[in-house]
């Protein structure tokens, strides 16, 4: 399996430079076989930018395993905020007040959570502080 050679070469160089770095390994069109493998080999991070994939691939998986952090990596629309839901533990483009205040309210109204959201907000031109 040579993509599971290059990811165990990557990570080693990574390491290499510091051990303070998080790889998050995106698996966008990839199949959940690929995935498996390099949970298997302990790795924890992932990240997606198309929601309906995610659920398609994650979903299932998360039913009963919760070893594994989802990062959410592309722009983020108000519309599919609602499809965030318990999915992904940490939003790395969070980039309006609008989204921002969207999934707080999201995350208040959710009776049954199984995740705990993580957000981290970018800079944006609105200049957020």
């Amino acid at each position: 399996m040579k993509f599971l050679q290059n990811f165990k070469s990557i990570k080693n160089e990574i390491n290499n430079y510091s051990k303070k770095t998080n790889l998050i390994v995106v698996t966008k069109n990839q199949d959940f076989s690929k995935i498996t493998c390099l949970i298997n080999e302990g790795h924890k991070d992932f990240g997606e930018n198309r929601i309906q994939e995610a659920k398609r691939k994650w979903e299932f998986f998360f039913q009963n395993n919760s070893q594994v952090n989802l990062h959410f990596i592309g722009k983020l629309q108000s519309n599919k905020i609602k499809g965030i839901g318990n999915l992904f533990n940490f939003i790395h483009s969070l980039d309006n007040i609008k989204n921002a205040e969207l999934l707080a309210e999201q995350n208040k109204t959710r009776q049954s959570k199984t995740k705990q959201n993580k957000t981290q907000q970018n800079k944006t031109k609105q200049n957020i502080t």
